[in-house]
């Protein structure tokens, strides 16, 4: 296996955007209440209004 140009970009980019992902998360611990991500995958679509209602509940 070999990495082409665009896989070898992104693994170059990779520590500064974890870098700057776990300073975001320092700089909003203890203010938010709650963070919450999530991926949503092609089969869930049919389940995305509901999740956002309850999301909005919460």
């Amino acid at each position: 296996m070999a990495l082409t140009e665009a896989d070898r970009e992104l693994a170059a980019r990779v520590p500064a955007l974890l870098d700057g992902w776990d300073e975001a998360v320092r700089a909003t611990d203890g203010v938010a209440r709650v963070m919450r991500l999530g991926f949503l995958d092609a089969g869930a679509v049919g389940a995305v209004p509901e999740v956002i209602a309850d999301f909005r509940q919460v």
